[in-house]
């Protein structure tokens, strides 16, 4: 169940799930089957205006768990995030891509154009950059400060939209967010006490990757995460056989199996919710590991092969 296009808009069933659900959260009523995004759009800016718009995106974005969105959210910080959400974009081949114009300790700002054909409408800009708005609030961002345009009006802040005549000469496609900093993210913190693994340092490693693939995983950030130095992680694995590198790549092979064995996700949104450079990179880290593409394991798994057949015993 891949991506598929309908009325240029380019979407996955996954994506799909994650608007409806977002309606409902924002409570609007729930998508016909024949409405498309920009549909929903109009009826949510006929009855709600701009500021329904945005505050439906940002609903949306906060719609966990879902292995993009958290995916997105595994990022070192908010700048890692806007570039997270420029990889979504260019993993599902989106005509509409997002620019990053300027970027700072407590603010970023953001240019929504088209890659291709028409540029985005008003009412897909303002959706988009209130996704993006609900994607900081999730990592932690505080105290957002949401402005269209250059110079920018403000739209948005601190969870209360402003009134719809705020933004009538607004330049939709320019975003700029001022917030506060958050902390750093938890799972990257040195443990408190380093941890003894009984099964084995591969096996503490491949735990800690597969709780959080997407993240940016290095040598010295998991020695540091497991209360080592660079070098005696690197010694422990090699006494067990294996590397930091084939360590990662297996537990992310590993998460992927497990997504396409649910169904639902794209094989380009698993290649990016489990950390591989592109979907072309997963295929044939896939295929070298286990003898069979992504789709071939996922066409075993519907057909009911047995865990022989697969290849894969853990699934």
């Amino acid at each position: 169940m891949g991506w598929y296009i309908r009325d240029m808009e380019v979407i996955s069933p996954s994506l799909l799930r994650i608007l409806d659900e977002g309606l409902a959260a924002a409570g609007e009523p729930p998508r016909a089957a024949e409405e498309s995004k920009n549909d929903v759009l109009l009826r949510v800016q006929t009855g709600r205006g701009w500021a329904g718009i945005l505050q439906l995106g940002k609903t949306i974005a906060a719609v966990r768990p879902h292995p993009v969105i958290d995916a997105i959210l595994a990022a070192a910080d908010p700048v890692g995030v806007a570039k997270r959400w420029q990889r979504v974009e260019r993993f599902g081949h989106v005509r509409h891509r997002t620019q990053i114009l300027d970027v700072g300790q407590e603010h970023i700002v953001l240019r929504h154009i088209a890659e291709q054909g028409q540029p985005p409408t008003r009412a897909e800009s303002v959706f988009a950059c209130g996704m993006f708005a609900g994607l900081l609030s999730a990592y932690g961002c505080n105290e957002l400060v949401v402005s269209l345009g250059q110079p920018s009006e403000l739209v948005f802040a601190r969870d209360r939209p402003e009134r719809d005549e705020a933004w009538s000469g607004a330049d939709a496609s320019v975003w700029t967010y001022r917030f506060r900093t958050p902390a750093p993210i938890a799972w990257f913190s040195p443990s408190a006490e380093p941890s003894r693994p009984s099964l084995g340092y591969g096996a503490e490693l491949a735990s800690l990757v597969g709780g959080h693939p997407a993240a940016g995983w290095s040598v010295a950030r998991a020695a540091d995460r497991m209360g080592l130095s660079v070098r005696g992680l690197q010694r422990r694995l090699a006494t067990e056989g294996t590397s930091f590198r084939a360590t990662v790549t297996e537990a992310r092979l590993r998460a992927a199996a497990a997504l396409l064995s649910c169904g639902e996700l794209g094989l380009a949104e698993i290649a990016f919710a489990c950390g591989f450079a592109d979907h072309a990179h997963f295929a044939r880290c896939f295929r070298r590991c286990y003898e069979v593409p992504p789709s071939g394991f996922r066409e075993a798994i519907a057909t009911g092969a047995t865990r022989q057949e697969r290849r894969i015993p853990w699934i």
